[in-house]
């Protein structure tokens, strides 16, 4: 599973979308997968890190 906020096809998301930035990452203890850290704290920690 992918999560993110804002995620275009290609795995861009609100906080990293320049053309470059593809990529994901898988943190402890969550079997889903983020397009980057702020994504990952604005879902589990319900903060606002733009």
């Amino acid at each position: 599973m992918y999560k993110g906020i804002n995620i275009d096809k290609k795995g861009r998301c609100a906080h990293y979308n320049k053309f470059e930035d593809i990529v994901s990452f898988q943190f402890p203890n969550d079997s889903a997968f983020y397009p980057c850290h702020k994504c990952y704290e604005a879902i589990h920690h319900h903060t606002d890190h733009k």
